[in-house]
């Protein structure tokens, strides 16, 4: 998918700002899912991506700066999430491990979208990977609340929980705006 960079780059650069910030979110979120350690050169980049699209922002259509803003929101919350679990050192637990691939799986046929000139509408999957991801990080939330054992621990882990479930809204918003307004 990245080969479709240097044409959409050229003919329209706030589609091209977005395709980049949803690959660089969808293989963070992949990565995360194994570890978060050295994450760090990989939050940058998806600053570097973000900077980018809020700066062509003013080019871009209506739905594409919502779509803008929602990817913005996931981006921001799952860079404090990722830093969260690494100053914590809480290691990536299956349920956010889930989450993330989720994410990552949305996030990717999102970019597929983009990468298309003139696609209007994401696989209806990518609404429902990110649909999945939320339902299942506040269920691991309500499981680690209701855990009398390991408070701080899970209080660590509901915070996670709750900032992923966040990022997972954003992405499911975001892959929502296609087929009505961009």
């Amino acid at each position: 998918m990245d080969h479709m960079g240097p044409l959409l780059r050229l003919t329209d650069p706030p589609r091209h700002a977005l395709w980049r910030l949803a690959l660089e979110l969808a293989r963070t979120c992949r990565n995360a899912a194994g570890s978060v350690e050295g994450l760090g050169p990989r939050c940058d980049r998806i600053s570097a991506a973000a900077d980018r699209a809020r700066r062509l922002a003013p080019a871009a259509s209506p739905g594409m700066r919502t779509m803008m803003d929602d990817l913005e929101e996931a981006a921001a919350r799952l860079q404090k999430t990722l830093r969260d679990m690494a100053l914590y050192g809480a290691g990536t637990d299956p349920a956010a491990a889930d989450a993330l691939l989720d994410m990552s799986e949305a996030l990717t046929l999102l970019a597929a979208t983009l990468a298309r000139s003139g696609a209007r509408v994401v696989p209806p999957a990518a609404g429902a990977k990110a649909a999945a991801a939320g339902k299942a990080l506040r269920l691991a939330a309500k499981g680690a609340r209701s855990d009398p054992s390991g408070f701080i621990a899970n209080l660590k882990f509901c915070t996670i929980y709750s900032d992923l479930e966040k990022a997972a809204g954003a992405v499911e918003n975001c892959v929502s705006l296609p087929a009505r307004e961009a």
